[in-house]
């Protein structure tokens, strides 16, 4: 029973992620993210720009346009690093007590730079830390797209497609403006999520918040680290390598780069937004199970990456959770931090607009994965019909089915031009 490997063509579907190794990136690719990239720069700070130049005497602009008391806190932090300070401390508390260093460090270090230029008594301070802060949103917006397309690239090697995700990742949201204009801001008892949750939408990080975008950029640029060492694996190897990554055959510079680029990923994430460091643990568990349960095969290569990469960060992350755990005032600060989730209606209305069009492709892909199910099928009944090519079983010359190990699992069936 053989199942003959075809090369791809326009009539073969994959049902797995393409790997940005099978996919690369052209330089024209780069050079239009680029302008997309300087595109959406101008467009997030303009706002901001006219905020700035309507001053008059009797109205001040105070640097935000959402998020007031969020922007307030932030530009706080800046001037902590204005004042020569590292440690973070809770400066709306007139309650003495200890701080810490490596918290909010991204805003810690721009008020340090601004603190090189302007004296904490000079008037100028408050408008350049102000300014500061759209700087840093520019540059964190800079790492955050291109890091973006890259990993949309790692899934597709369509290049429209490619742009399009792009587009929808960075202006996409639900239909809170619509909520909005019909004066139903608090429908339900909320805000509607698209306006006020930035880890759902990307929009409101690249308006203005920086160090979401910056951890964002670290936590997908660990992914395709890890994908880079894990990807791909063939099932056609039998049980599978059971060495860890450094080991392997496969190279030990060059995973070793990878592994080091993810592990340095990692403490950016802890450094920018720490909880990001915790998703980055669940999503990279969920990785491996689901590749698992997909495969039927314990996936080795990505166990030993995440395992490696979680030793290694485990200091930061254990660092920040015992602050609060130790910091009595840290620690009532963080049970203070009480978010309830909005009414479920809302992420109907925040993900109406973008789930749409994605059920519709959910039910081609299911569609394609069927033609091809059955044409691989037809092809198994008629070798067994011949008797011919009869391999041994797990024979690694000719594998049952082609697969590689990515995200996923590829399957690539060579369908007929009238069943496809």
């Amino acid at each position: 029973m053989v199942v003959q490997e075809t090369q791809p063509t326009n009539a073969t579907h994959s049902l797995r992620p393409q790997s940005s190794v099978l996919s690369p990136i052209s330089p024209r690719e780069w050079r239009y993210v680029a302008l997309f990239t300087l595109i959406v720069i101008v467009i997030m700070t303009a706002p901001y720009v006219v905020a700035w130049n309507s001053q008059t005497d009797q109205w001040r602009f105070g640097g935000s346009l959402f998020g007031v008391e969020d922007g307030n806190s932030y530009l706080g932090k800046m001037r902590l690093g204005a004042r020569g300070l590292w440690d973070f401390y809770l400066f709306y508390t007139s309650e003495v007590h200890r701080g810490a260093p490596l918290f909010y460090l991204p805003y810690i270090i721009t008020g340090q730079i601004v603190g090189r230029f302007f004296d904490l008594t000079d008037p100028r301070l408050a408008p350049a830390l102000m300014v500061a802060f759209r700087v840093l949103q520019a540059v964190c917006n800079a790492l955050l797209i291109p890091v973006m397309y890259a990993f949309i690239a790692a899934f597709t090697g369509s290049i429209k497609t490619r742009r399009l995700a792009l587009t929808l990742a960075t202006f996409g949201g639900g239909i809170g403006w619509l909520l909005a204009l019909t004066g139903n801001n608090g429908l339900l008892g909320s805000l509607p999520i698209d306006v006020y949750v930035p880890e759902g939408f990307s929009f409101l990080v690249l308006f203005g918040l920086p160090h979401i975008a910056l951890g964002r950029a670290a936590l997908l640029g660990m992914l395709l680290a890890v994908m880079k060492i894990a990807s791909p694996l063939p099932l056609s190897q039998g049980r599978g390598d059971l060495t860890p990554p450094l080991r392997s055959e496969r190279g030990q510079g060059g995973e070793a780069k990878w592994l080091l680029l993810a592990i340095v990923c990692g403490y950016v994430v802890a450094l920018a937004v720490p909880f990001y460091l915790a998703l980055a643990y669940m999503i990279l568990g969920a990785w491996g199970l689901a590749v698992w349960i997909l495969n039927r095969r314990f996936p080795t290569r990505l166990f030993w990456s995440a395992v490696l990469i979680g030793l290694a960060t485990l200091p930061i992350f254990g660092y920040f959770a015992f602050q609060f755990y130790l910091n009595d005032v840290f620690s009532v600060w963080s049970s203070q931090n009480d978010l309830p989730s909005p009414h479920p209606l809302h992420y109907a209305f925040g993900y109406a607009l973008l789930a749409l069009p994605a059920v519709v492709a959910l039910r081609q892909i299911w569609r394609q994965h069927s033609v091809g199910t059955r044409h691989v099928s037809s092809s198994i009944s008629r070798t067994d019909q011949t008797g011919r090519g009869m391999p041994r079983p797990y024979d690694n010359t000719t594998p049952p089915l082609r697969a590689e190990r990515g995200l996923g699992v590829r399957l690539d069936f060579h369908c007929s031009s009238a069943g496809c």
